[in-house]
């Protein structure tokens, strides 16, 4: 159950706090009944659904329909699942999977007016995932959209380059960045909202080089472990951080700088440096039981064999930081290998 993830995961105007300047022009661009077309893009889990979502339910059902029940319903037609307001004012397609029989859909929605909102005379059409669809696929859409002025489109993707250039010169560019800083006081309204006891440099741990959707799964990790702490002892929590860095298919610079800055950590936790690690192995193999990182036996063995040498390998080090540093490297090589 995420407790943390329910609750303040942003579903309204009032609730977003982080990329609230990015919100407000948002939904300038769409209070505009003379505006383009839009393409919203940015990194994965930048937040684009939610500030799209929170956009137009600002405008066009906190501020107009607030007497309209607009609760969000779906429904399947030729195969495609998709989402729709009850007062008809937006259309959600999910481009994931199936595309090929929406444009009968798109049709039936073109030709259906508008009738709770009065001087709404059209529908607005969100696609998501737009990347997923063919070339010739969206120069169908992009005729059917320069065809009829009774919709507005928005598109999400995150990854623009995919995105036809003929659409994107006849639509408005809206991009959607990763703010750190700003994850980090929405993070820090969490905390102090549901009086978590983490420190800044926990905080700041939590939002380097992440989003909105692992931020508030983090924090529910958290939680739940500060919930259970005599349960699953003392490097629970450091061990889930060191994890979600080894466990990456590839490393890049920041997460070579996560690693060092998780090492400096487990020295100021750890009074017995063996002890930690320990307590590091029995993390990976239980979790492993459950085949969460796909270990066989030999990559098992190897990984024994490697803690096995840690008494040796740090007495021997002149520098245990630089020991762990290592350590928690060569445990990634193991997993990639």
């Amino acid at each position: 159950m995420n407790i943390i993830k329910d609750k303040y995961y942003p579903s309204s105007y009032a609730d977003i706090i982080y990329n609230k300047k990015r919100l407000k022009s948002l939904i300038n661009l769409l209070s505009d009944t003379e505006h383009n077309n839009i393409v919203i893009y940015g990194p994965k889990n930048s937040g684009k659904n939610v500030i799209v979502n929170v956009a137009l339910n600002h405008i066009y059902y906190d501020n107009i329909a607030s007497n309209i029940d607009a609760n969000i319903k779906s429904n399947i037609k030729n195969g495609i699942y998709y989402k729709y307001s009850d007062i008809h004012y937006h259309f959600y397609f999910n481009l994931k999977n199936k595309y090929e029989d929406l444009l009968p859909i798109l049709n039936d929605i073109i030709n259906c007016k508008n009738h709770y909102i009065d001087y709404l005379d059209y529908n607005i059409i969100v696609f998501d995932n737009f990347h997923n669809i063919s070339y010739s696929f969206q120069e169908s859409l992009r005729t059917l959209i320069e065809r009829n002025n009774n919709i507005k489109i928005i598109i999400i993707t995150n990854k623009i380059h995919k995105v036809n250039k003929q659409i994107r010169s006849r639509t408005t560019l809206f991009r959607l960045p990763i703010i750190q800083s700003e994850l980090i006081t929405y993070a820090n309204h969490i905390r102090d909202k549901e009086s978590l006891n983490y420190a800044d440099t926990q905080i700041n741990a939590i939002c380097h080089d992440s989003n909105i959707n692992n931020v508030l799964e983090d924090l529910d990790t958290y939680k739940l472990l500060d919930d259970n702490e005599e349960m699953v002892g003392p490097f629970y929590k450091i061990n889930y951080q060191v994890m979600k860095i080894i466990d990456k298919p590839k490393m890049i610079q920041k997460d070579l700088e996560k690693i060092k800055e998780l090492s400096h950590t487990i020295l100021i936790i750890s009074d017995d440096i063996v002890e930690y690690l320990k307590s590091l192995l029995d993390y990976i193999l239980s979790n492993n039981i459950e085949n969460k990182y796909h270990l066989n036996h030999i990559k098992t063995y190897k990984l024994i064999q490697l803690f096995s040498k840690t008494d040796l390998d740090l007495i021997k080090s002149y520098r245990k930081i630089i020991f762990i540093e290592s350590l928690l490297y060569n445990i990634h090589n193991i997993f990639i290998s």
